[in-house]
């Protein structure tokens, strides 16, 4: 039996559950562009499976987690300077 799942949009997807997505669903998850991914992949950041002799390609969705974890930048928050009025 296959099961669909809710999109990004609400909608019923038909599709079967799975782990591989398409740089396209990929792209949804990560919310970014595709034309990212691609460079990603092609400098070896971000890691991907290449169906057969096609171009097709399939991204891990713990491989997505991986590079965007890696990505990450820590960042300091401070407080907004307030200016004291006398």
């Amino acid at each position: 039996m296959t099961m669909g799942r809710t999109t990004m949009d609400g909608s019923q997807n038909s599709t079967p559950e799975t782990p591989w997505l398409t740089v396209e669903q990929a792209r949804q998850i990560a919310q970014c562009g595709v034309k990212l991914l691609y460079r990603e992949i092609r400098i070896g950041r971000l890691r991907a499976a290449r169906i057969g002799n096609r171009r097709d390609l399939r991204i891990h969705r713990d491989w997505i987690d991986a590079w965007l974890e890696a990505s990450a930048k820590s960042i300091e928050v401070r407080p907004a300077l307030r200016e004291v009025r006398r």
